[in-house]
């Protein structure tokens, strides 16, 4: 990928490498990781979360995201909908674009450089911007049941390791 000035300098800056974005159209996407990194490095340590909407019927889910530092405080959204996710973890979106976009703003990149929680998989399954998708289908009853069916084997398998590793002392 080929990077920009401005991009470069951000790199430089909070330490990222090449690893840590990939070209969607041209424009730089750092993946979630990159930009705890990027928080880590500003020093940002805490964020605070509120629930603006939940509506798991229909797979809304928006929060709001404050972070402070050095007495400055930014505040962003992030929302997931069937408009612009399509995975079944709606909560969990949310709140990483609110912290991406949050981090973003300190940073002076918005604009440049974007996160990998901005995109989302079109039908056609390419990746695009989350922004520039129409619609797309609600996750089906079936997709939901098959999400909470695969985090109850996980708390399952979990309570079985716990109750062996009891068991042996």
């Amino acid at each position: 990928m080929k990077f920009d000035k401005e991009t470069k300098v951000f790199m430089e800056t909070y330490d990222l490498d090449e690893s840590l974005f990939w070209d969607c159209h041209g424009s730089p996407i750092l993946l979630h990781r990159g930009w705890l990194k990027v928080a880590k490095k500003l020093g940002i340590v805490d964020y605070k979360l509120t629930e603006i909407e939940f509506n798991s019927q229909l797979g809304i889910c928006v929060i709001k995201c404050s972070a402070t530092l050095d007495g400055i405080t930014h505040t962003d959204y992030g929302e997931s909908s069937p408009k612009n996710n399509t995975n079944a973890y709606i909560w969990a979106m949310a709140i990483k674009r609110a912290k991406d976009r949050v981090i973003r703003e300190f940073t002076n990149v918005s604009g440049i450089v974007y996160s990998d929680a901005d995109l989302v998989k079109g039908k056609d399954g390419k990746m695009q911007m989350a922004d520039k998708v129409d619609a797309f289908e609600r996750t089906t009853d079936e997709q939901v049941a098959e999400a909470i069916a695969e985090v109850k084997n996980i708390k399952n398998k979990k309570v079985i390791k716990d109750e062996k590793s009891k068991s042996k002392k």
